[in-house]
């Protein structure tokens, strides 16, 4: 099972979401969304910015894992030449490609940040770093072994400007509030197949730019909806709706 982020909004709703969902999954790998990592005054969450909220949601997922089975924000092979690789991510002004440019309007007004908001992105891709260096070096070894890997990413924020997001009057700086152009870097030198996304809440299934094989894929489920999205079923990439 994969999650793409924006579970709830304090650390308690990821942990109550985490502990129904690792009872009824071998795997569960998540994705911090951008509500996810609000700390909002009202709650019970009480940490200096949201870094630390994101590693304290990983510690969690990871000791949820612990109780009653696999939760992980982190890289697994599940599957001999099968990878899921969630990625964290944040979004960037530049990619509003037709006004490259901060904008007026303040989102996610309840996260916290120990450096300048302008470079969270980069911050998140860095993270990362490690999380690629594992997998290409595993990667390489399968390949080794005469076996083609399958690769599927995943992130909560959105790596290319061909996906869709909202357009209009209301949403005029929405683009800078979406995604991230590096991000596709790191889906790139995956090789994935697959990269799931989120953030949205358009769902779509298909390659997305010129000449690319790669397919993008969000499913939001809004209002606790009862069908879920298969995406990789005895060893064959599928796309198709299945009933919980």
């Amino acid at each position: 099972m994969i999650v793409a982020g924006d579970v709830g909004d304090t650390a308690n709703a990821v942990k109550i979401c985490m502990r129904k969902l690792s009872p009824k999954f071998r795997r569960v790998f998540y994705c911090a969304g951008n509500h996810d990592l609000w700390i909002r005054p009202d709650t019970s969450d009480e940490y200096p910015d949201s870094i630390c909220k994101l590693f304290s949601l990983e510690n969690l997922c990871e000791t949820t894992g612990q109780e009653r089975g696999s939760v992980t924000m982190r890289p697994m092979e599940v599957a001999r030449g099968v990878f899921v690789v969630p990625l964290n991510s944040w979004y960037h002004y530049t990619f509003d490609t037709y006004h490259p440019k901060p904008g007026g309007l303040l989102y996610d007004k309840f996260c916290k940040w120990p450096v300048n908001v302008d470079d969270v992105a980069e911050y998140m891709l860095a993270l990362n770093g490690w999380r690629l260096n594992a997998v290409e070096k595993r990667i390489e070894e399968v390949r080794k072994e005469g076996l083609e890997p399958v690769v599927i990413s995943c992130s909560h924020f959105l790596p290319r400007v061909e996906l869709p997001y909202p357009h209009g009057c209301d949403t005029t700086e929405m683009a800078k509030a979406v995604g991230c152009l590096e991000l596709e870097d790191q889906v790139a030198r995956l090789g994935s197949q697959v990269h799931v996304y989120g953030h949205t809440h358009i769902n779509g299934d298909g390659p997305c730019g010129v000449n690319s094989e790669r397919r993008y894929v969000q499913y939001a489920l809004e209002g606790g909806g009862s069908k879920l999205y298969c995406i990789y079923d005895n060893g064959i990439l599928h796309g198709k709706e299945v009933w919980e």
